[in-house]
């Protein structure tokens, strides 16, 4: 097996003209590179935990030196000539109609919409990579079995050896687009036809003709029993693939524009504004001061929360709501391809189930268990 290429961040290059395909740069994803962009998504997801968690606890903590500066700076902006004595009592008491029955409820109503409807938006939209991302990898296996059975090895090494390159280094290409952080901007300006996909089909359009009397051999060597028909999946199946790489990169790269998350994070400060607004007195902090904090710090708790649940969504690949599995399944395939192209391996096994550490653990019990029975019979 030939060392393993990494691939960079910056994995998206201009294609020279009457290429057939658009090569990946050379630079290589080093293990540690990528040991440290493991690091970072981690700390990124325990930021993304502990925020709902510490958030609230620091606001019911500093309940009280929020109202007090809260309270200063309205006095600042105000500059009365006189002084409350009721202590803001009859001021809160003729502006709660209008804040909670007018503002509120509306800061509120098209706060919740946006929140569900941008939960709900993302959520398909991590539904819909996920499914494109495995047809794209049952496709690929699908196309490079049929350019087994086109381009037989003793007649057709050159074209069979480029079709698998062009197969192996589109996986990359999926790897690269499926990480976290990657630039969508760069990548809708590169479209979804600018892929190795183009390559293959040039390649089965201007196949060269076999010699006379020698017929399409598949994996193994075995004589296909429907060669018109394999013809013709094999264009088909990339086409297919083709139009999985537009869905999924039509999904990636529509997101929300920058206007509509500082349209929720002012509707959220708002409804902080309206409860600091509304405690802004000192009979009620007087005669209520931990419920008023307990109060605060569930507000805070909401929406901080709600704000972490669509940042992890944001992404497709990282935090709790990740796909990144589904893209997991493209580097078997390409060592797959591997064992095709440097070991003749025409059919290739496929690598054995990753299994999680509870089922490796099972699985070693068990056969300690055989062992240990066997050898006491």
């Amino acid at each position: 097996m030939i060392q393993e290429q990494g691939f960079s961040s910056s994995a998206f290059t201009e294609c020279p003209d009457g290429a057939d395909e658009c090569p990946l740069p050379e630079s290589d994803f080093y293990e540690e590179d990528r040991g440290e962009a493991e690091l970072q998504e981690k700390v990124i997801d325990f930021v993304l935990l502990a925020t709902p968690i510490v958030l609230p606890v620091l606001a019911g903590l500093g309940f009280e030196s929020t109202i007090n500066t809260f309270h200063n700076v309205l006095e600042r902006l105000a500059d009365l000539k006189w002084v409350q004595v009721d202590g803001g009592l009859s001021r809160t008491a003729a502006l709660l109609p209008v804040m909670t029955g007018i503002v509120l409820p509306c800061v509120s109503f098209a706060l919740g919409t946006l929140t569900a409807t941008t939960i709900s938006t993302l959520r398909a939209r991590q539904v819909g990579l996920r499914t494109t991302l495995n047809e794209e990898a049952c496709l690929v296996r699908n196309v490079l079995s049929a350019t087994e059975a086109m381009f037989p090895a003793e007649h057709c090494q050159d074209e069979r050896r480029r079709a698998a390159l062009l197969l192996r280094q589109y996986c990359t290409r999926v790897l690269v687009e499926s990480r976290s952080g990657i630039d969508l901007e760069e990548l809708q300006w590169q479209g979804a036809s600018n892929s190795e996909l183009d390559g293959i089909t040039r390649l089965f359009h201007h196949a060269p003709p076999l010699p006379e009397g020698v017929q399409e051999r598949g994996a193994g060597g075995v004589v296909p029993r429907f060669h018109d028909t394999t013809h013709f999946l094999a264009q088909m199946y990339v086409e297919k693939l083709q139009l999985s790489r537009s869905q999924r990169l039509a999904m990636l790269t529509t997101t929300f524009p920058q206007v509509h998350w500082i349209a929720l994070t002012l509707l959220g400060l708002s409804v902080i504004f309206g409860f600091l607004l509304a405690a802004d007195q000192q009979t009620l902090l007087f005669l209520a001061p931990v419920q008023l904090r307990l109060l605060f710090a569930v507000l805070i708790g909401a929406l901080s929360a709600t704000a972490c649940i669509c940042t992890d969504l944001n992404d497709p690949f990282r935090g709790a709501f990740q796909i990144t599995p589904s893209s997991q399944q493209l580097y078997l395939i390409r060592e797959v391809i591997d064992r095709t192209l440097f070991y003749g391996e025409f059919v290739p096994q496929p690598p054995a189930p990753v299994l999680s550490n509870y089922k490796k653990k099972r699985a070693q019990q068990r056969v300690s268990s055989v062992a240990a029975s066997s050898i006491s019979n």
